[in-house]
């Protein structure tokens, strides 16, 4: 995700994880928060209506999303250990693989991959990729 092409979905991708980490630092009504990333002009290259679908569903649903991701966290690590951006990642792409079945599971993995990748956090990387895929073993198990 550098300076590279970037598909609308993946912008807004990055996009909601940066507002949820925004959120976390300074809380604000999910209205002002989606219309602050649009009139700065974050997203002119992203899939608006995706952007407010992950964001107003992380808000509304932290308290459940925390409590789908903290069995898939191993004894050393609480939830409120975690780093804040790697939290905001976990909740966007839980949100993902809980709510946008139709999205496929490798997808939305990869995406927020990718994500941990652009912040240039690669230590996170096989933490998150753990987390996500037992989620998505728990979630979309049929």
């Amino acid at each position: 995700m550098s300076e590279q092409y970037i598909s609308p979905r993946s912008a807004s991708r990055l996009a909601a994880v940066q507002a949820i980490f925004q959120h976390g630092q300074r809380p604000q009504p999910v209205k002002l928060l989606l219309r602050e990333f649009q009139d700065a002009g974050r997203l002119r290259h992203a899939d608006v209506e995706l952007f407010e679908l992950v964001v107003g569903g992380v808000m509304a649903e932290k308290q459940t999303l925390e409590a789908l991701i903290t069995p898939h966290l191993s004894a050393q690590w609480s939830w409120a250990r975690l780093d804040t951006v790697v939290q905001a990642l976990l909740l966007c792409g839980v949100y993902e693989l809980w709510q946008q079945p139709e999205t496929p599971t490798g997808v939305i993995i990869d995406e927020y991959l990718e994500i941990v990748h652009a912040f240039e956090m690669e230590q996170e990387r096989p933490f998150v990729h753990k987390v996500l895929d037992n989620s998505a073993k728990q979630l979309r198990a049929a």
